[in-house]
C-alpha cells in the first residue's frame, strides 16, 4: 500500500487525478501521532504511557503546532463518525469505546461533585459517613452497572474486548494497560464492593486482585502498580477515603489474623468463620450459639480492636469519620479542638482535612502489602 502522499507531490496528484490512494482517517490519524510523539517523547505513538499519549491528545506536547492539534481532533473525529474504511473497524470500535468510557467517568465524576457540592453546604445533615454511603457508593454502583455493559463481550464493544483480550496475552506493540488501568481502579480501589456489616472483606478483594493478574499478566499489573505511584485525579475527600482504607486495613485483616494465631485449632476455627462469613443473618446467630470456639474468636477479635483503637489515635479518628464506628474510642479524639464544643462533628466535619492529618500521602496507591505488626497485650 504507498504511503500517504503530503507536500507539492500530493497535490498535484490530487488536481491531476493520478491513482494515489490516500490513507484511511484511522491511518492518517496514527502517522500523524506517530510524528509528534517521536519529536516530543522520541518513542512512537504506542509506546508513550497515558499521560504523554494525553498531552499530545490536548495538543499540550512539546513542539506540538496549533495545526497539528486541529488535523489530530479533525481525524479523531473522523474515525468516530463512522467515515473510515471498514478495514479500520477495529480501530474505530476501540476509539468509540474509550470515548463511551470517558463518558461514564465524567458521569461519575459529576455525582460524586454532586455529593461534595450536598456535603459541604451548611445544614444539608450530609456528613462524610452519608456522603460515602449515598453518594459514592451510589455512583459507584451506576458505573459498575454501565461498565459492565460496556465490556460485554457479545455486546456493542465485542471488537474491542476480543482485541484486548488478546493482546494482553502476548503484549505486543500495542498496549493494553490503560484499559486495565481503569479496570484495576473501577474493581479493586474505587468500589464498595468490599464493604459489608463486619467491615472490609479484604478476602474478597484479595480474590479480585488475583483475577486481575490471571486475566492481564504480570507485565501489565507491574505497569498499573508504577501508574499508581503517580496518582490519580480524585477530590480530596474521596482520596482520603480510598487511601486511607488501604492504609487501615489492619485494622480488619490484621486483628483477624493476630486472633486467630492465638486460638486453639485454628484452622478448624478458621474454616468455621468462614461458613460464618457467606450465612445470613440467622445463620451467622445459629453458628456463634452452636461453636464455642467461633463465639470466643469473634469476641477477641471485637476486644483487639475496640483496644487498637484505644491506643491508636489516626486510626479511631478516621474509622469513625467515615462510619465504620459510631463512637471515638481514643482519648484524644474525645476532646474538641479549641473553638468547637462537640468532638463527633469536628471528625465528621464536611471540610477536607490534609491527608498528612491521617498519615496519608497523595495519590491512590494498591494496597498496601505491608502493615503494621500487632500484639497481644498478656
Amino acid at each position: 500500500e504507498d504511503p500517504y502522499r503530503t507536500g507539492p507531490a500530493g497535490l498535484t496528484a490530487e488536481v491531476l487525478g493520478s491513482r494515489t490512494n490516500p490513507l484511511s482517517a484511522s491511518k492518517r490519524r496514527r502517522q500523524l501521532r506517530d510524528s509528534i510523539a517521536v519529536e516530543a517523547y522520541d518513542k512512537k505513538w504506542n509506546d508513550l504511557n497515558t499521560q504523554q499519549r494525553k498531552s499530545i491528545t490536548e495538543g499540550k506536547a512539546a513542539g506540538m503546532s496549533l495545526s497539528e492539534t486541529v488535523q489530530l481532533r479533525a481525524y479523531s473525529k473522523e474515525v468516530l463518525s463512522g467515515n473510515a474504511d471498514r478495514n479500520e473497524a477495529v480501530d474505530v470500535n476501540i476509539e468509540q469505546w474509550h470515548a463511551k468510557r470517558a463518558e461514564i467517568d465524567s458521569t461519575w465524576d459529576d455525582v460524586v461533585r454532586a455529593g461534595i457540592d450536598h456535603l459541604q453546604t451548611e445544614g444539608s445533615g450530609v456528613d462524610p459517613k452519608l456522603f460515602r454511603e449515598l453518594y459514592l457508593g451510589s455512583a459507584n454502583s451506576q458505573r459498575r452497572t454501565r461498565l459492565e455493559d460496556l465490556n460485554n463481550p457479545e455486546g456493542d464493544f465485542a471488537l474491542t474486548m476480543s482485541y484486548y483480550t488478546d493482546i494482553s496475552e502476548k503484549f505486543g506493540n500495542e498496549h493494553p494497560e490503560d484499559v486495565a488501568y481503569s479496570e484495576y481502579i473501577d474493581n479493586i480501589i474505587a468500589t464498595d464492593d468490599f464493604d459489608d456489616p463486619n467491615g472490609y472483606d479484604f478476602r474478597r478483594r484479595d480474590d479480585a486482585v488475583l483475577a486481575f493478574r490471571q486475566r492481564w499478566g504480570d507485565e501489565v499489573y507491574a505497569y498499573v502498580q508504577e501508574t499508581f505511584a503517580v496518582g490519580r485525579d480524585l477530590p480530596v475527600i474521596v482520596e482520603e477515603f480510598y487511601k486511607g482504607r488501604a492504609k487501615f486495613e489492619y485494622y480488619w485483616r490484621g486483628v483477624e489474623e493476630l486472633s486467630l494465631s492465638k486460638m486453639p485449632r485454628a484452622g478448624e476455627v478458621k474454616e468455621t468463620y468462614q461458613q460464618y462469613l457467606d450465612a445470613d443473618a440467622n445463620g451467622k446467630r445459629q453458628l456463634k450459639d452452636q461453636d464455642r470456639l467461633l463465639s470466643k474468636y469473634i469476641n477477641l477479635m471485637t476486644s483487639v480492636k475496640k483496644e487498637l483503637r484505644k491506643k491508636d489515635a489516626i486510626l479511631d479518628a478516621w474509622l469513625f469519620r467515615w462510619g465504620y464506628t459510631d463512637t471515638l474510642s481514643h482519648k484524644e479524639n474525645r476532646v474538641a479542638p479549641d473553638g468547637i464544643s462537640n468532638p463527633r462533628e469536628y471528625w465528621r466535619q464536611p471540610e477536607d482535612f490534609p491527608l498528612s492529618k491521617f498519615g496519608i500521602g497523595s495519590g491512590v496507591n494498591l494496597p498496601a502489602l505491608e502493615q503494621p505488626s500487632l500484639q497481644l497485650d498478656a
